[in-house]
């Protein structure tokens, strides 16, 4: 069977990869978001011998070209200067020139690109060759809640979308309303529906369930609905039952004042950003998670949960309810149904005989679903379905 090489455009840490003399120094100890899809899917792919690959990524971490090897895997970091605040407005262009000739000097069969939304898939599907792109967050369904972006912003990142859908030469979706939404845009493309895979490590939680505790983990923006968890819990009739949030964003400060509002201040706990470890920890004693948003395409925070053990509680909005079971492995209520959320909050904190039942359902589903090895197969089949091997 022939070898195939693929070049992996995606976010990455570099400070997971490089050493820390060869990071800028503020970013030497500055969390980075993890990219766990990413990292799970690479590090099945290293395994195989009838592919090679390179994951190639934009950082600020850097103030030069690095290279590095995690774990047998190996990263192109290319650093990147161009002010946050300018956001679309350069139509990714300093990222688009910097990226192609060092994705041309690994001379790949095929370009994977992870984000429709993202530089990294406009990247990899204008390089001339074959190309698939990774759905993540859909900006189409995401836009009326991007209350952070002006009109303009808003418009450039669908544009960038629709650009992605129509080059590529596959896309991969997460969910079926992933799929849906992807055929909807361009019929005639090829969509191979693959779950990300799962981080291990989520695995080795030993779930206790002894702490009357509702875990939120997320963006603390609109989009992430963290204000009807809060609006959940007040809603509660169990008065021991507490919240932690963990995660940080621009509503931090509204969050906090609500959560005062409501009378609950003293329920909610605001973590701000945890690590992998630290989130493991607090998952191993809290007995469920709620993740009410308002659109979500596929959040890997949920299959994380399962992994561990626990129920989820989750709206209808977005690819949730293709990863929940409802009744089964969590809870689905409609967007900002605060009341049902709150009942399902109830239910559960009352009985974690029941948390640990849903929990070890959830942890069994995914163990096969997310597998990261089973996940890298159908990644390489699509690889070569769209090659022609």
């Amino acid at each position: 069977m022939k070898r195939i090489k693929i070049a992996l455009v995606a976010s990455y840490p570099a400070s997971l990869v490089l050493l820390p003399d060869r990071l800028k120094p503020k970013y030497r100890n500055r969390p980075e978001h993890a990219a766990p899809w990413v990292r799970s899917l690479t590090s099945a792919l290293v395994k195989r011998d009838d592919v090679e690959f390179r994951v190639f990524s934009h950082s600020r971490a850097m103030s030069s070209v690095q290279n590095g090897e995690e774990n047998g895997a190996k990263y192109t970091f290319i650093p990147k200067y161009e002010p946050v605040r300018i956001g679309n407005y350069h139509f990714h262009l300093p990222a688009r020139l910097q990226f192609r000739k060092h994705i041309k000097a690994f001379a790949p069969d095929l370009v994977h690109g992870f984000g429709t939304e993202s530089a990294y898939g406009l990247i990899a599907s204008e390089q001339g060759l074959p190309s698939i792109v990774f759905i993540q967050g859909i900006q189409a369904k995401l836009a009326p809640y991007y209350d952070q972006f002006s009109f303009a912003q808003k418009w450039l990142r669908q544009h960038f979308e629709r650009k992605v859908v129509n080059r590529a030469s596959g896309l991969v979706a997460e969910t079926k309303f992933a799929e849906d939404w992807a055929q909807s845009m361009r019929p005639e493309v090829q969509v191979a529906v693959i779950p990300h895979a799962v981080n291990p490590e989520f695995f080795k939680v030993n779930a206790q369930y002894a702490v009357d505790e509702c875990l939120c983990i997320g963006t603390l923006n609109r989009t992430k609905a963290v204000d009807m968890a809060i609006r959940s819990l007040a809603a509660t009739k169990n008065r021991g039952l507490k919240l932690s949030v963990i995660g940080s964003g621009p509503l931090a400060g509204e969050m906090k004042g609500l959560a005062e509002e409501l009378g609950v201040s003293e329920r909610v706990k605001f973590c701000g950003h945890l690590n992998r470890d630290q989130i493991i920890e607090r998952m191993s004693k809290a007995r469920m998670l709620a993740i009410l948003s308002r659109m979500d395409t596929s959040p890997n925070i949920l299959t994380e949960a399962h992994a561990a053990g626990l129920p989820v509680i989750g709206t209808r909005a977005g690819g949730i309810p293709d990863m929940i079971d409802d009744g089964k492995d969590g809870f689905l209520v409609d967007v900002d149904d605060f009341h049902s959320a709150a009942g399902k909050m109830d239910h559960l904190s009352g009985n974690p005989d029941l948390c640990r039942q849903m929990g070890q359902t959830g942890r069994e589903k995914v163990r096969w679903l997310n597998e990261p090895d089973r996940i890298a197969d159908l990644h390489v089949d699509f690889y070569r379905n769209i090659l022609g091997l």
